[in-house]
């Protein structure tokens, strides 16, 4: 085998690796930022939130070389495509031991990015209940410090927010 082609081919598994590494560790953010959502710590939610917000741009320029490391290695399997092979596709054209490899780690980070995008539909739909349970806790407390509804007659959220207090004391 080409020694270009091995190079290319140890680099593409060792950011594979990488890339599962950063997934898992994006879940473990998104697993402490679903905590952090039921135990009401927006202190530490601020804190996973940009955490999560780096992860996710590591991983983005991770896939970016990703992308130009596989588009690297379908032009030296063949000079004359004109687009990048996919990982699948690219592995089956591998000789052994090299196809083996890339598969199993493809489906590592297969599974790993599976996972992350379940948790993270999971913690998006778990802040979506909360915010509207907050939302109908503050239209209770309008209503009740309005002395008003919390809906139009419409059926709409009332806009009005009086709030008065009265205290007396002798």
């Amino acid at each position: 085998m080409h020694k270009q082609l091995e190079k290319q081919l140890t680099a593409l598994e060792e950011l594979l690796q990488s890339l599962t590494q950063a997934h898992g560790c994006l879940l473990e953010l998104l697993n402490e930022k679903r905590t952090a959502l039921s135990q009401a710590k927006h202190d530490v939610m601020a804190k996973l939130v940009t955490q999560e917000n780096d992860q996710v741009k590591v991983i983005s320029d991770m896939e970016k070389t990703r992308l130009q490391m596989v588009a690297d290695v379908t032009l030296l399997l063949d000079p004359s495509a004109k687009e990048p092979l996919k990982l699948l596709a690219l592995a089956e054209r591998l000789p052994e031991p090299w196809k083996g490899r890339i598969l199993i780690f493809r489906h590592q980070l297969q599974q790993k990015m599976q996972a992350t995008q379940k948790q993270a539909r999971n913690t998006q739909q778990a802040t979506v209940q909360l915010m509207k349970h907050m939302t109908g806790l503050m239209q209770k407390v309008t209503a009740t410090c309005t002395n008003a509804s919390a809906y139009s007659a419409k059926g709409a959220p009332s806009n009005q927010t009086r709030i008065s207090t009265f205290s007396m004391t002798a």
